[in-house]
């Protein structure tokens, strides 16, 4: 009976797993997936029916598995038309042709311009759920060619492991959303954080003309400075060494690259939110180029009349 019971168990077990896989039934079990005959000694004709039943509903489903559509499926397609702009290999329209009526036939992730050049991208990995991902290789090309501006903070009283709880609130975010997080966070020292960044983002509008909505918070952390040996006073008559903790942050503040933002988005609603701030990040830098443009005309009209004032004074 304890036999029968620990046996009904492991084919309960094994049953289970397979009628809850997530890949589709292949049209031949293998010799992994198949259930062992010596399994099957020793069990009552309900079990063996069981099994038996659980084979024959496996073939009858797999033409329905395979032609299925899975959702993730939905948040792909937005992620199918960002990509094409991630090409990595251009070939000529020649090789693109030969020996195949069509692009596609030959790469199937192929994408032709306007004079004919085909870029060839194969970025797209599948994920375990059969959500598309782009290869690492890829996103680190991209973002070793954005540009970066250092910022740094020395010798501050505070503890390194205080001081790294909030660069933790700004680390990862976009500067804007750093900002807000310092402004509401009541830990001593995040005023301090937030002018660091605000003075990074300035060196980042006078070099590049970066404006705050166009630049994220790539490294925040704080390592060990200094530490000052003072006196510690004991009870009894004793004394011993305490150390006054000082630190140091340092902080990265990198272009954002909204295409490769939308792409690894996971979800619909991420893409949308990465496109809205995308528009208002071109906004503001239309903005700002318009306003610097406009100080550069007029500086030159008030050199040119300076000039011009000299002139006529040297005249008389």
């Amino acid at each position: 009976m304890a036999h029968h019971c620990r046996l009904t168990a492991m084919l309960g077990r094994q049953l289970s797993t397979l009628s809850i896989s997530k890949s589709p039934f292949i049209a031949h079990t293998t010799s992994k997936n198949a259930i062992a005959p010596h399994f099957l000694v020793g069990a009552s004709r309900s079990v063996s029916s069981l099994v038996s039943n659980f084979a024959a509903d496996s073939l009858c489903q797999k033409s329905v598995l395979s032609n299925s559509t899975r959702t993730e499926d939905l948040t792909n397609i937005q992620t199918n038309a960002i990509t094409r702009n991630f090409s990595s290999v251009a070939v000529s329209k020649d090789e693109a042709y030969e020996d195949a009526s069509s692009p596609s036939e030959k790469f199937m992730s192929s994408y032709v311009e306007d004079d004919g050049t085909v870029y060839i991208h194969p970025i797209l990995l599948e994920s375990s759920r059969g959500r598309k991902k782009l290869k690492p290789s890829v996103v680190q090309r991209r973002i070793n060619k954005l540009r970066t501006y250092i910022g740094a903070e020395k010798g501050i009283r505070h503890s390194p492991w205080r001081m790294n709880l909030v660069c933790q609130f700004a680390a990862g975010q976009t500067v804007k959303e750093a900002l807000t997080q310092l402004e509401f966070c009541e830990k001593s020292h995040a005023p301090l954080l937030a002018k660091v960044i605000r003075r990074t983002a300035n060196l980042a509008d006078i070099r590049d003309g970066l404006q705050y909505s166009q630049l994220e918070v790539a490294e925040c952390f704080a390592t060990h400075g200094t530490h000052l040996k003072r006196l510690k006073i004991m009870g009894r008559g004793r004394s011993g060494t305490k150390r006054r903790r000082h630190s140091h942050i340092r902080l990265v503040l990198r272009e954002i690259d909204f295409q490769l933002k939308i792409a690894q988005a996971k979800t619909l609603n991420q893409k949308k939110r990465w496109a809205i701030k995308r528009a208002l990040a071109e906004a503001e830098g239309e903005t700002a180029q318009a306003e610097r443009e406009e100080i550069k005309q007029l500086e030159c009209e008030a050199e040119k009349r300076r000039v011009a004032e000299e002139a006529t004074k040297g005249k008389k």
